[in-house]
């Protein structure tokens, strides 16, 4: 008996530990630990409070970034979630935690401390490490007020993306800037002080993302220049051959755009943009039928790309179809309403 306890309990053990940990869903980084001041509490804002808070804030820069680089979000694992409850029951909760870790089933590890200071002042210290070595890759502190508590989070949030993806954070940046009209001197700069610390998959991203600015700032010959460059670092980045194409489409030059968005599609046939953009293109060289095609296969793909219908539209006024045209119209308002971020089906 005493034999048989020897060698099946560690078995047993370590298959609920397995199985605990390869229950739980990939994250690129998990919370492991918040803490908090009185004065914080007693204002709603427990523990399980700002895991919720953060991880939702974190959710919204991503989906504001509107990027095809991360296609869903990027996930924030929290101490709070049935797994590791049960884990915490059966008292096994660190060698779930750490057997998660060895799985590679997460990234990196994060814990955030907070400390009330004078005149309602607040301190977070966010650490945050490795998950398989546990080496801290992160230390920031941020300053803020317990009456814009927040605030404090937003700063947090953008901190914890802006390490696991900077690339994100600057399409976030750019995104916003877009929305109130701003410079964009800020995301400028941010791109500056991160390119040189990002790795090299990042590079072509933020070249592309730079070839955006340059477009909207004017300089449509540098953004080609910028998004040349993306090309020459990732041969088939398709993003980077649409919106070349949409600078050269700028400067009257569709011939030459209708090759790039062609060889975009190429590489990636489904992306909704490239097809309205060379509709567009079509467009302009009263290639109607055609533009119309390219039209009615961005509507498969994304039907409430409010692009579509505005594209279309112009196709059936230059043909004299105005009945058409602001039917078509309407469906455009109908797909802003539907999705408002419209953004979604942008080339970044």
């Amino acid at each position: 008996m005493i034999d048989w306890l020897l060698v099946v309990a560690p078995v047993a053990f370590s298959a609920l530990v397995f199985g605990l940990a390869l229950g739980t869903n990939p994250v690129d980084i998990s919370l492991q630990e918040v803490t908090t001041p009185s004065v914080l509490e007693d204002r709603g804002y427990a523990e399980n409070t700002i895991f919720e808070l953060l991880e939702r804030k974190i959710g919204a820069i991503v989906d504001g970034a509107g990027s095809a680089r991360v296609p869903e979000r990027i996930e924030v694992g929290t101490p709070d979630t049935a797994i590791n409850a049960y884990a915490e029951i059966v008292n096994v909760e660190a060698p779930v935690r750490a057997t998660q870790r060895l799985l590679k089933l997460v990234d990196y590890v994060a814990e955030i401390h907070f400390v009330s200071g004078e005149d309602k002042a607040v301190t977070a210290t966010v650490r945050i490490r490795d998950s398989s070595t546990l080496r801290l890759l992160k230390f920031d502190r941020i300053e803020g007020q317990v009456d814009a508590f927040e605030d404090l989070l937003d700063q947090i949030a953008r901190s914890i993306v802006g390490f696991v993806d900077p690339y994100i954070m600057a399409a976030y940046l750019y995104n916003r800037s877009v929305q109130i009209q701003a410079s964009y001197d800020d995301v400028v700069e941010y791109v500056k002080q991160t390119i040189v610390v990002s790795g090299n998959d990042f590079l072509p991203w933020f070249y592309n993302l730079l070839g955006q600015i340059s477009a909207r700032s004017g300089d449509p010959r540098l953004a080609i220049e910028y998004y040349k460059e993306a090309i020459g670092l990732e041969s088939d980045f398709y993003l980077a051959y649409i919106n070349w194409g949409r600078a050269l489409a700028g400067l009257g030059r569709e011939a030459e755009a209708i090759e790039l968005y062609r060889a975009a599609l190429g590489i990636e046939p489904d992306v909704a943009v490239a097809h309205v953009y060379l509709a567009e293109a079509l467009l302009e060289r009263e290639q109607f039928e055609e533009a119309l095609a390219e039209l009615a296969t961005a509507e498969v793909l994304a039907p409430e790309f409010a692009a579509i219908y505005t594209t279309r539209a112009a196709i059936f006024e230059r043909v004299g179809l105005p009945d058409l045209a602001q039917r078509a119209r309407v469906r455009a308002d109908t797909a802003v309403r539907r999705q408002p971020q419209q953004n979604r089906y942008d080339t970044l």
